[in-house]
């Protein structure tokens, strides 16, 4: 079936977010100049352009919903993201890209929602973040990186919510703080840490709450500020 090439639509004054899986569906139409044409629900392979008449967007359509692999451009021609639908929803692998080309994520649709292994990169190649999704949720070991590669937190989720340990690196690598959360709230005993690997402070929480005794150190080790909470308060 030919390529139906939707020039009279509008291009938005704001793209689409480059992430697929976040703000506007991929796809979707906008509305057209007033007093243009109304056109039939689309059916078969459609496509949509950029102002500068670079390929902004290709879709397949099945009786007026999306059916197919879909393809998003960036205004300099490079491919921006890529994915399928299936009856309307958006169905296995995505990849998103930046505008110089080099992947900006990878990851999986199931019936419209984030299924499985997932990544993201910054624009220099380097990894930004990495887990696993579970029914549109973060589950599982999740880990962010700094812009230089080094890791700067990893902690466990349970239905996208922090529920385990919670550990956080300086961007030298040195580590920055050790916690633990109970669905979503910190609870249990945290610690933080100078980046010269001294104890900064160290306490307990209680339901989110600091709670019990907790002290604070100089970064030569010395005790600066210790005293005592009560379910937030403190004594």
């Amino acid at each position: 079936m030919k390529t139906k090439i939707l020039s009279w639509l509008k291009t938005p004054a704001e793209e689409e977010t480059a992430d697929s899986t976040q703000g506007a569906m991929p796809g979707d139409q906008p509305d057209a100049p007033s007093g243009g044409p109304v056109e039939a629900p689309p059916d078969g392979p459609q496509e949509w352009l950029h102002s500068n008449g670079q390929p902004r967007e290709r879709q397949s359509y099945r009786n007026g919903v999306k059916d197919g692999p879909w393809e998003m451009f960036h205004a300099n021609g490079q491919l921006r993201s890529t994915g399928n639908y299936r009856d309307g929803l958006r169905n296995g692998p995505f990849e998103v890209y930046y505008s110089n080309g080099q992947l900006r994520s990878r990851g999986t649709h199931s019936e419209d929602k984030r299924s499985g292994a997932y990544v993201s990169h910054y624009e220099n190649g380097q990894p930004d973040s990495r887990g696993s999704f579970r029914d549109g949720n973060k589950e599982g070991l999740w880990e962010w990186f700094y812009a230089n590669g080094q890791l700067r937190q990893k902690g466990v989720y349970r239905d996208d919510v922090l529920d385990g340990p919670l550990e956080s690196f300086f961007e030298s690598g040195q580590l920055k703080a050790t916690e633990h959360y109970t669905d979503g709230k910190q609870n249990g005993p945290y610690v933080t840490y100078h980046e010269n690997g001294q104890v900064l402070g160290r306490g307990q929480f209680w339901n989110g709450l600091p709670d019990g005794d907790y002290e604070l150190f100089q970064k030569d080790g010395s005790l600066r500020e210790s005293g005592t909470y009560k379910r937030g308060v403190r004594k």
